[in-house]
């Protein structure tokens, strides 16, 4: 048996770090998301319920909905990004919907801190906008990546950081 090398040992060391830190860091975790929860099996027994908007993707990987459910009143959901499939093996979907116009950044950046793609740097309106990005297309590896997406309101800035893991 190989032992691994000591860069790559602390190359992995680190990144579990850079992981820990950004699913610990608590405004990454304040902002809440209605989204209208549909049992497996049992969907007439719907119902709305509030998520971390970092587990907004997985409730939308098995079928749940931002928002309301039937009949009931719409909630304000101000912002959330959905990314799908994540882990992904070739490309993922960044998909989000905005409720209000505002000026929508979306960057990727590497373990390092550098900067790998702007994705979207504009003044958008209401509606549902979907990007895709692969690391590997771009002639990167594989790896963590971190999507830094940062909406500017008139009367509020919400910042979300989402990993993004290539395989």
């Amino acid at each position: 048996m190989k032992n691994k090398p000591i860069a790559q040992t602390t190359l992995f060391t680190c990144l579990m770090y850079l992981v820990a830190f950004f699913l610990h860091t608590p405004e990454l975790h304040a902002q809440k998301v209605a989204i209208c929860h549909i049992p497996p099996g049992n969907p007439e027994n719907s119902f709305v319920m509030e998520v971390n908007a970092n587990a907004v993707s997985a409730h939308l990987a098995h079928g749940d909905n931002v928002g309301p459910c039937g009949g009931e009143e719409a909630a304000v959901v101000p912002f959330a990004v959905a990314v799908a499939p994540n882990p992904y093996p070739e490309t993922t979907d960044i998909s989000y919907t905005l409720q209000q116009p505002g000026h929508v950044s979306l960057k990727v950046y590497n373990q390092f801190g550098t900067l790998i793609e702007t994705i979207a740097h504009e003044q958008q309106d209401i509606g549902d906008y979907s990007y895709q990005f692969s690391a590997t297309h771009q002639g990167l590896t594989c790896g963590v990546y971190y999507l830094r997406c940062t909406i500017i309101y008139p009367s509020e800035q919400i910042l979300e950081t989402t990993t993004l893991v290539e395989q």
